[in-house]
């Protein structure tokens, strides 16, 4: 059995799980169908991306992979101290450290007891990713000071987390990879990184108040009635806009928002399965496990029970 520790615990893939987490925590898993559309999209410049997330202060933070991972792994410490261990040596990590662990091979890394870290992390893999291992093997610093520009590159991987957050519309997948590119090559190339300008005003469509409804509806079965409604369309004109902006129906992506939900509860819950369900408008836990299967990839048993961080 795969054995592994998180969150200071030795435990197994059935591990009981630590409600809430580090408060504040971010998780976003992205499902293996969309990954392989990733690897094809123009945009991904050799990067796939498996998952990414935010742990604030995380005490007692610890992770142990005795079979390795097959992602490289990312760790951007901002705050507090860590260390991790490749091939049994052992390396500490400071504060503005950041360092990539290579794939399949065993590791284990964790926060400092006393000053424990603050980290931004990514899941990912292509010839890119082993580009930036190379480069980061050990700790890479990145001091702060009048250019160095530290906000505006943690600005670059918040961009990218809530286009992610808001579903996997072309338009959402590839701004996010320019955001993870660009944030890549921000920690890489420390003399050549320079301020993002924003220009130009944001353009009004309905895209973003129809996402944004969803959104705040998971917990309903909004029908396409009840979204064109809310935004003074007809149904089929509606429909017809939305899955040309996203690539898909309005009902479709309603769900997939519902999953990608549900993934955090499963995250950063004990909640029961039927319970979830429950919480997202579905009254039959079967057909809820149907459709999470359909659209993650695995079981919403087997994606609690998946290493993640």
């Amino acid at each position: 059995m795969d054995y592994f520790t998180i969150f200071g615990f030795f435990t197994h893939r059935a591990m009981p799980r630590i409600r809430d987490g580090f408060q504040g925590q971010r998780i976003i898993y992205i499902p293996e169908q969309v990954r392989e559309w990733i690897q094809n999209n123009p945009f991904s410049n050799g990067i796939t991306l498996q998952s990414a997330g935010f742990f604030p202060h995380a005490w007692h933070h610890f992770v142990e992979r005795r079979k390795g991972c097959p992602d490289f792994i990312l760790i951007y410490c901002t705050e507090g101290k860590g260390w991790f261990e490749v091939g049994g040596s052992r390396t500490e990590v400071q504060e503005h450290q950041f360092f990539v662990l290579p794939p399949d091979e065993v590791h284990r890394y964790g926060a400092d007891r006393n000053a424990p870290w603050t980290i931004y992390w990514l899941h990912f893999n292509g010839p890119a990713a082993r580009a930036l291992y190379q480069a980061a093997s050990s700790p890479v610093t990145i001091l702060p000071g009048t250019y160095s520009r530290i906000e505006e590159r943690l600005q670059l991987f918040e961009d990218m987390f809530r286009n992610l957050e808001m579903g996997y519309a072309y338009e959402n997948i590839s701004y996010a990879l320019l955001c993870l590119n660009h944030f890549l090559g921000s920690l890489l190339f420390l003399n050549q990184y320079q301020l993002i300008r924003r220009t130009g005003a944001h353009q009004e469509n309905i895209i973003e108040p129809a996402i944004h409804f969803m959104r705040e509806n998971l917990e309903k079965n909004l029908t396409l009635n009840d979204i064109a409604r809310f935004l003074n369309y007809s149904p089929s004109h509606f429909s017809m806009i939305f899955k040309k902006r996203t690539g898909y129906a309005p009902i479709r992506y309603f769900i997939q928002l519902k999953m990608q939900r549900a993934c955090q509860w499963l995250d950063l819950s004990d909640m029961k399965i039927n319970q979830i369900a429950a919480k997202h408008g579905f009254e039959d836990a079967h057909y809820f496990s149907r459709q999470f299967t359909r659209e993650v990839g695995m079981s919403p048993s087997e994606y609690r029970n998946k290493a993640k961080g």
